[in-house]
């Protein structure tokens, strides 16, 4: 998946989508889960042959790690996981 990246629309989307966030009033944990969310999104747009259990995801990788859209939603799901263990701390 070669594709030619252009740094100007990239630093516009990445300044769009900080003006998003700071006029959202959303917290650090919201904005994560809105980060997860997006990853999942575009992993399963991505990538339509996706394991809905995340022990399949995890082994799917690890037997094709270049399947990107794969790879966004394993990561996506363990970055989610991550954020609630530690909110669950936090209580």
């Amino acid at each position: 998946m070669a594709t030619k990246m252009s740094p100007e629309k990239i630093a516009s989307t990445f300044h769009s989508i900080m003006k998003v966030f700071s006029e959202s009033n959303l917290n650090v944990g919201e904005i994560l889960f809105v980060l997860a969310n997006v990853m999942y999104t575009l992993g399963q747009s991505i990538d339509d042959n996706i394991p809905v259990r995340i022990e399949d995801v995890e082994q799917k990788y690890y037997e094709e790690p270049n399947r990107i859209g794969l790879a966004l939603v394993l990561q996506s799901t363990l970055f989610t996981q991550w954020i609630n263990n530690m909110n669950k701390e936090k209580e």
